[in-house]
């Protein structure tokens, strides 16, 4: 079980919750986002290609895509002002991690176009406006 595995479950079951415990479903989606924030920042994820060996079975691909994406999707489902947040978070992360790697010497930040893709789709969020 990768890290992602409990942030993409806990999302899950915040979604399907949703209708009956609104308030709990957002908490849930809360300790998700930050679950995985911090797993992330502590540990990178490999990439792992199709045919990677785990233990006696040749999976066809390992699902190794940012489980901070899968939340923020579930998320904005519900709620956008969640899914605007979260997204927002996330790319304050991301550009971080850029700077640091800049300063640091690193290699180029190989999210480049995650990062332009979520760009690209915050922006067609709809901001909630209350009357």
């Amino acid at each position: 079980m990768t890290d992602a595995v409990p942030a993409r479950m806990q999302a899950t079951q915040a979604d399907q919750l949703w209708d009956r415990e609104k308030d709990y479903s957002k908490k849930l989606f809360d300790s998700a986002f930050d679950m995985r924030s911090n797993t992330t920042r502590d540990n990178k994820e490999a990439t792992q290609p199709p045919g990677t060996r785990i233990g006696r079975v040749t999976a066809p691909m390992i699902r190794n895509s940012d489980a901070r994406m899968d939340v923020i999707r579930l998320a904005a489902k519900r709620d956008s002002a969640l899914g605007r947040k979260f997204t927002d978070q996330y790319l304050d992360e991301k550009k971080r991690e850029r700077q640091e790697q800049a300063t640091s010497g690193g290699p180029a930040n190989g999210n480049g176009p995650q990062c332009a893709w979520i760009t690209l789709w915050a922006t067609s969020i709809p901001r909630q406006t209350t009357c």
